[in-house]
């Protein structure tokens, strides 16, 4: 029995997908994508996508999907079927068990947040998190108007320490981010155990949340990838409850 549910048009109430929405996406030969994660439907990756979709006007649907397990995942990426999928929490590691082949980012990391189904409908596990975190901070610290792919000269004492708050499946993105930086980097997760893990593999220092507020003033970079539904107020004393 499959433990899912599908979020249609950025809607929060779930339904499968029915007859009519099947016939749709058949007659109009539309290709189905989708975002996959437990919790998801606090995500806004259908809103952007799907008006991107409709500004390029692809044949496409991008969606929601609540899963319970990785098999879940398998049984409706080929029921429906999807064209490719985004991974979030907590799936990054998991989401492998469906992927014949994956980038290099993947094999040095072991997560994934993305499948795309090659011609021969094999999915490939790939890994945007990476570039995603490393583009942000090299405009953070260069000339904006360098593009994309160009860091630009780094000035040595700007990325000098750096938190990264969390220990799940984008942590070790960011951690792989920041490497063209070479600063220093604090590990800092609710999980003490599976952070200490982490750091060990990585070789970054570990801080724990009560220590945080004590040296907060030394970070030149805070990057957050606990999960949105985690209220950060609750659990870092010097942030005002709006944030």
């Amino acid at each position: 029995m499959l433990h899912f549910k599908i979020f249609f048009n950025g809607s929060d109430n779930p339904a499968k997908i029915n007859q009519s929405d099947d016939k749709k996406i058949k007659r109009n030969k539309m290709k189905v994508y989708a975002v996959a994660g437990n919790p998801i439907s606090h995500s806004k990756s259908p809103v952007m996508m799907n008006h991107v979709m409709k500004s390029l006007k692809m044949k496409a649907l991008y969606t929601r999907l609540l899963a319970s397990n990785v098999e879940d995942i398998a049984l409706l990426a080929e029921d429906i079927p999807l064209a490719g999928l985004n991974i979030t929490s907590p799936f990054k590691k998991d989401i492998l068990q469906l992927a014949r082949s994956t980038d290099l980012i993947v094999q040095s990391m072991g997560v994934a947040n993305m499948l795309v189904r090659d011609k021969n409908g094999l999915f490939s596990a790939q890994n945007t998190d990476v570039k995603g975190v490393r583009d942000a901070v090299a405009h953070l610290f260069t000339e904006p108007t360098l593009p994309p792919d160009e860091f630009g000269e780094i000035p040595e004492t700007a990325v000098k320490k750096v938190l990264i708050l969390g220990s799940g499946g984008a942590a070790p993105a960011a951690i792989k981010a920041l490497e063209p930086f070479h600063c220093e980097i604090f590990l800092s997760g609710r999980n003490i155990e599976k952070t200490r893990e982490l750091a060990g593999k990585t070789g970054v220092k570990t801080e724990i949340f009560t220590q945080i507020p004590n040296n907060i003033g030394e970070f030149s970079l805070i990057i957050n990838t606990i999960p949105v539904r985690i209220p950060l107020f609750g659990l870092f004393s010097f942030l005002p409850e709006q944030h």
